[in-house]
């Protein structure tokens, strides 16, 4: 998908540049509401199943095997044709919403976040002395936004006390 971007959005760019605005929007409509579409089949997909699967009917062998085959990489083509869309700028309000700036931030913290947040439900689960059962109110919610509010505190120290100073240090060594 990449090297397909690389070689061919200037073109692609171009070609879409010099149709008419009503076929534009319609061409935009037209791939936003099919590729929504098949993220949610992808996401969704197997809910039916899952639904049979609880109550104990039989599970349709041929669904699940299309699933499977056709899943994840449908779901990759789609993100293709949703950055390429963004990319020609036909991406309206979508497009707006993830160029904002403050994603930035967010993207320098997301690997520490990624390495700190098992650490900290771990730290969790060790103190505990009583068994833990998920319930179906609101203590994961409320667990859930506890641990990713301490993950990204612990990744913002990890970034402002280590990474940073690492990368000005970098910087300096190999300035010249």
């Amino acid at each position: 998908g990449g090297y397909f971007c690389y070689k061919n959005l200037d073109s692609l760019k171009l070609y879409i540049s010099r149709l008419s605005f009503i076929t534009r929007m319609l061409l935009s409509v037209v791939l936003w509401i099919t590729t929504v579409t098949v993220q949610y089949l992808v996401v969704f997909g197997l809910h039916n199943d899952m639904l049979k699967k609880t109550s104990g009917e039989k599970i349709n062998l041929t669904e699940s095997v299309l699933y499977e085959t056709f899943a994840r990489s449908s779901w990759g083509i789609v993100l293709l044709i949703q950055i390429i869309i963004c990319q020609c700028g036909l991406g309206g309000v979508i497009n707006k919403a993830l160029s904002w700036k403050g994603w930035i931030v967010l993207s320098r913290l997301t690997f520490a976040v990624y390495l700190l947040h098992y650490i900290i439900i771990q730290s969790f689960i060790v103190q505990l002395r009583h068994p833990f059962f998920f319930k179906p109110d609101y203590e994961i919610a409320i667990l859930y936004v506890g641990f990713l509010g301490m993950s990204y505190l612990a990744a913002t120290l990890l970034y402002t006390f280590v990474e940073q100073p690492l990368c000005f240090l970098e910087r300096m060594t190999y300035r010249k």
